[in-house]
């Protein structure tokens, strides 16, 4: 049987940043992964990705809205 090493480095921490590639440099962060931490809070309703939790909405006061738009606003 082969034997598991591990390797621990003791000291001063290596600044890693030249061990990357070049291109690594100039990633931006998701905005979609930004939009589903603000979607994943509670106090958000989101209709964001088709994804609304619909049994939170106000069915009757959307309905409502929606009917006086298009009486208002035509079709």
């Amino acid at each position: 049987m082969s034997e598991i090493s591990t390797r621990h480095q003791t000291g001063a921490p290596q600044n890693l940043e030249q061990r990357f590639a070049a291109r690594a440099a100039g990633m931006q962060p998701s905005e979609i992964r930004a939009l589903f931490a603000v979607a994943s809070r509670p106090e958000i309703v989101s209709l964001a990705g088709g994804m609304p939790n619909l049994s939170a909405l106000p069915m009757k006061m959307m309905a409502s809205v929606v009917n006086d738009l298009i009486l208002t606003n035509g079709t």
